[in-house]
Parts: structure tokens; C-alpha cells; sequence
């Protein structure tokens, strides 16, 4: 079984609460990432995304507020031995994108949605065929501009 821990990324961009919206925006665009946990002592308080940062880029006078103010403050989370099928199942549940990825409460990783789709098609290719269908994001570049097809052709055997 396939735990959360072996596909999560621990190359972490946080955010604190104080941080400012317009911080938060330039974090997400030099990472080219849709959101990023708000941490406070090693603990998750929150999740901020591009959706409760669109306001801001037709405000200007909000970038300078904080974070805290505009944050999701629900986050759910999954254990870094966690399995993939509990993570698939969270995502479907809840409609998120990413989930933090704890251990002993504390933020170890991230896994989004991609991640655990992409490492179940890299366990069967052949299943990428069949999904592309009906998952259409998989024909969608990836940020570093590579297809679902290219990563497949990229996983390891």
C-alpha cells in the first residue's frame, strides 16, 4: 500500500498569518502553485489560494492586509501514513485540491489531488488512456510544461 509520505511534496512554501496578501500572491506566482498552508509555530492554521486572493488583484489597498483575514481557517489534513485511497477519498469528500500532510501535528508535506492521480496512473499506464476522458486536466500542461503523456513516459518502472 502506497502511503501519502512517498508522493508528497516536502518542498514547503508557507505563509504566516501576518503575512501580507500581496506577499502571499508573489509566493504563489514565483511558485507557480494555486495555494499554500498559513503556519503558525509548525501547525497548520489555515490554507490561503488564488480564489481568496482574486479580490485582491481588483483591490490594490488589500494586498498590504494579512493573510489571517482572508484564509480558509477549516483545513483538512491527512497523516504522512496515511494511504493514498484515504487521500483520494478526502479530496472527493471535501472538493479540495491539496491536503497538508502532517506528523505529530506538524506540517511535514503537501499532496494535491494530481499527485495521488498521477502516482496511481504511473502504477498502471495504462489506465490514462481510459481516465483521460473524463479527468480533463490530464491533458493540461503541468507548470513545468510537460503533458500527463510525458510523465507518464517519465515514472519510474
Amino acid at each position: 500500500m502506497t502511503t501519502v509520505k512517498e508522493i508528497m511534496s516536502t518542498s514547503l512554501r508557507t505563509l504566516a498569518p501576518n503575512s501580507s496578501l500581496g506577499e502571499a500572491i508573489e509566493l504563489l506566482a514565483k511558485h507557480k502553485c494555486s495555494g499554500a498552508p498559513v503556519v503558525s509555530n509548525g501547525s497548520v492554521v489555515g490554507m490561503i489560494t488564488e480564489l481568496e486572493l482574486f479580490d485582491v488583484l481588483f483591490d490594490p489597498a488589500l494586498r498590504d492586509s494579512p493573510v489571517s483575514e482572508f484564509m480558509t481557517s477549516q483545513v483538512w489534513t491527512v497523516a504522512d501514513e496515511d494511504s493514498l485511497g484515504h487521500a483520494a477519498h478526502m479530496f472527493a469528500l471535501y472538493g479540495i485540491r491539496r491536503l497538508p500532510v502532517l506528523r505529530d501535528g506538524k506540517l511535514v508535506g503537501l499532496v494535491s489531488r494530481r499527485d495521488v492521480l498521477l502516482s496511481v496512473l504511473c502504477n498502471n499506464p495504462s489506465a490514462c488512456e481510459t481516465m483521460a476522458g473524463f479527468i480533463p486536466f490530464l491533458d493540461e500542461p503541468t507548470a513545468d510544461g510537460t503533458n500527463q503523456e510525458e510523465f507518464l513516459l517519465d515514472c519510474p518502472t
